[in-house]
């Protein structure tokens, strides 16, 4: 009877060991890890100002390039050659949004369309900087910014499912702060455009598009290493309180798991006491049974 009563004790032992690992660890099924509690709220915090920082980009170049080309010394355009300069971005911004369906068919990783689409705006806004006396430079960079644009939001959002739960509250974050870049970034490129130059529109553009790509390497680095970057923010991340970072979805989960093995193995403790050597046998098999 007693060596049954240490079976039973083994069992329910393994059962609340295997149900902790599998609480502790979180992914989404193809071994990339899960953020939750405070390292997912400050993820979703950078990609907020990524987003806003990627659509006023967007905006604010597409608004200002048709004043470029005319007030630019060195190009004097028509108002009709801007007007086509305008034309050329939104046209190859369109064809990258269309190239991009088949890149993502292809199984392309999202961070690398993200990397190679960041590298590539960057391009484009120093040779927009350096080549400013050049029509031939300003068309061939002005379209390489819309074409390199164009798959930044929805590849993001894209990379962003690997590593976190995309639900309604994550999608508000990200509307935000693109409207928020919507409404700030052209409205600073304005101010900047009448009050230093139409060169300015360039130089904001280069920094700006730096600003993402340094902000797109700490999501990445907080993605991989799963760690806060800021603290624990106990004031604005809900389920901050969790050591390390961690939810709170998957700690009440492995608490509960562990408490309804425990009762089962009190109970089989009590039935053992109770019964004969041969119905201790028969328990121990349903309460391992029940177990698995």
């Amino acid at each position: 009877r007693k060596r049954d009563i240490r079976h039973v004790d083994t069992a329910a032992d393994g059962a609340s060991d295997k149900d902790s690992n599998e609480a502790a660890s979180e992914d989404d099924g193809d071994g990339n890890p899960r953020l939750t509690g405070c390292v997912r709220w400050q993820f979703l915090i950078l990609l907020a100002l990524f987003f806003l920082v990627y659509v006023g980009q967007e905006v604010g170049f597409a608004s200002y390039i048709f004043a470029y080309g005319v007030r630019n010394p060195y190009l004097l355009m028509s108002s009709s050659d801007a007007a086509l300069l305008t034309a050329t971005f939104w046209g190859l911004f369109a064809l990258g949004r269309f190239l991009a369906i088949p890149l993502a068919y292809c199984k392309t990783p999202p961070g690398l369309m993200m990397a190679g689409d960041l590298a590539l705006a960057l391009v484009a806004g120093i040779g927009l900087l350096v080549f400013e006396h050049s029509r031939k430079a300003v068309w061939l960079c002005s379209g390489l910014m819309g074409i390199s644009l164009a798959s930044v939001f929805p590849t993001g959002i894209s990379w962003a499912e690997q590593y976190t739960e995309i639900n309604n509250r994550a999608a508000m974050f990200f509307v935000v702060g693109a409207g928020i870049g919507e409404m700030i970034m052209p409205l600073s490129m304005g101010y900047l455009f009448e009050g230093v130059g139409p060169r300015s529109l360039m130089v904001a553009s280069v920094v700006i598009i730096s600003l993402g790509i340094a902000l797109f390497v700490l999501l990445f680095v907080m993605a991989r290493g799963r760690q806060a970057l800021f603290g624990t923010l106990c004031c604005c991340c809900p389920g901050s309180r969790e050591a390390g970072g961690r939810g709170s979805t998957s700690r009440d989960g492995g608490k509960r798991r562990n408490r309804r093995t425990r009762r089962q193995r009190n109970l089989n403790m009590e039935m053992a006491k109770q019964a004969r050597p041969g119905e201790v046998r028969h328990a121990w098999r349903s309460s391992e049974s029940d177990t698995v």
